[in-house]
């Protein structure tokens, strides 16, 4: 059938890598399938950018054929062969039983059919078969009607395949949103029956598949589902309030489509979308602890925090606006957008305090480099010439003069030199 996937509609690279790999196991007596999201991927005509293979050869003998070869994770039938500049990883056809530690079976045998095969991956699109030398295309969990029908089905009994691994909760949510497939009913079910195994999973591995979906551009679709499946009620303690709820809510107000550090401000948030006097700042170090168990990069940790303070320094202006110095200060923080953006987001359209933000993210897309950044006029130069030693008064000095210039109380250097003589004196 022509709408079948085929060997020859994989980009130039990818096929020839995979047929000549295949290749080398086939002299050995071995066969080799395209497993996955090479597979996966034809069928929703988008372009494959990599290819995983699955093989009858057991990992000793898949090493055995190959001299560049990385034992990637071999207890479980995983090799990475490297091809030219592609690393393809090759994994044994295998059946598991046991996830003690809701992430690794307990036992793994090799050897197996594809049809046995099939029966411990994830979901039905990721279970299609593409042999790498004939182009036999096998389908034992029907992948190929399901990824049609854009339906994301899990193999086998939902919940029973989530409790094996919490993180495929996670890849639920990402991939419905970056393959803008729809979950099947029951596949839903089981991930919310399911979502205590979350538990057993490690920050880490949280934060990996949290970035690979807050990096593209379906994030808040991702955090909508997980918002929809309480995923947060099962990773944090404290979120078992409704806030599942209200976070759906601020993910779907953000002013533009959020990203990792914009998805993580809400997602270890304790109460988002609450908005009191203070109430950020107060719940800043149970957010942050929570935001630290998923091991994010400390780049990322620190954009973070910034961001938290200034979307708290702009809540707390609920009913005392900002001076227009303290504003600009603000403004000219790196954490400006996404910190302005969570309190926007944070916010209900029509409050006043929703409104003014609304005017003051405008106010800084029409501000220049030199309107938001001029150069002091209190500077190095001048507070020699007025004989100030360098110090502790220095700064204070420096510091107060830029806030002053930002509020426009002078209108030339010669009043702020004015200024200065009078505060030395």
């Amino acid at each position: 059938m022509d709408d079948l996937p085929n060997l020859s509609r994989l980009p130039e690279e990818l096929h020839a890598a995979s047929r000549e790999l295949g290749a080398e196991l086939a002299r050995a007596g071995f066969r080799s399938w395209i497993v996955g999201g090479a597979v996966r991927d034809q069928v929703l005509c988008r372009t494959p950018t990599d290819v995983d293979i699955a093989t009858d050869a057991t990992p000793d003998e898949v090493e055995a054929c190959f001299r560049g070869t990385v034992p990637l994770g071999k207890r479980f039938g995983t090799v990475l062969v490297m091809q030219g500049n592609l690393g393809i990883e090759v994994t044994s056809l295998r059946t598991e039983a046991g996830y003690s530690d809701a992430r690794r079976p307990d036992t793994v045998e090799f050897g197996t059919s594809v049809n046995d095969d099939a029966t411990r991956r994830d979901f039905t699109c990721n279970a299609m078969y593409l042999d790498t030398q004939s182009g036999e295309f096998l389908d034992p969990v029907h992948g190929l009607r399901d990824t049609k029908s854009r339906s994301l089905k899990a193999v086998g009994e939902p919940a029973a395949r989530f409790a094996e691994d919490g993180l495929r909760i996670l890849r639920l949510a990402r991939l419905s949103a970056t393959l803008d497939m729809s979950i099947e009913p029951a596949t839903l079910e089981g991930a919310r029956l399911s979502k205590g195994s979350l538990r057993g999973v490690s920050g880490e591995r949280l934060y990996a598949e949290l970035e690979r979906g807050l990096s593209t551009t379906m994030g808040s679709s991702m955090l909508a589902t997980l918002a929809d499946i309480e995923v947060r009620e099962a990773v944090f303690a404290w979120a078992s309030d409704g806030s599942e709820e209200s976070s759906a809510a601020v993910f779907g107000r953000w002013p533009y489509q959020p990203g990792l550090l914009e998805g993580l401000l809400v997602f270890a948030d304790p109460k988002a979308g609450t908005v009191e006097s203070g109430s950020r700042a107060s719940r800043f170090d149970v957010a942050a602890a929570a935001l630290q168990s998923l091991k994010p990069t400390r780049s990322l940790r620190r954009q973070w925090e910034s961001s938290w303070h200034l979307a708290a320094s702009l809540e707390d202006a609920d009913g005392d606006e900002l001076g227009r110095a303290d504003l600009r200060l603000l403004m000219r923080e790196d954490a400006w957008e996404a910190g302005s953006g969570l309190a926007l987001a944070s916010l209900t359209p029509g409050m006043l305090l929703h409104d003014r933000i609304v005017a003051w993210r405008e106010e800084r897309r029409s501000l220049s480099e030199s309107e938001l950044f001029p150069t002091p006029w209190i500077d190095a130069e001048m507070l020699r010439e007025a004989g100030v030693a360098p110090g502790a008064q220095w700064g204070e000095l420096m510091a107060e003069g830029l806030h002053l210039q930002l509020d426009e109380a002078w209108v030339t250097r010669a009043e702020a030199r004015l200024w200065l003589d009078s505060e030395i004196k």
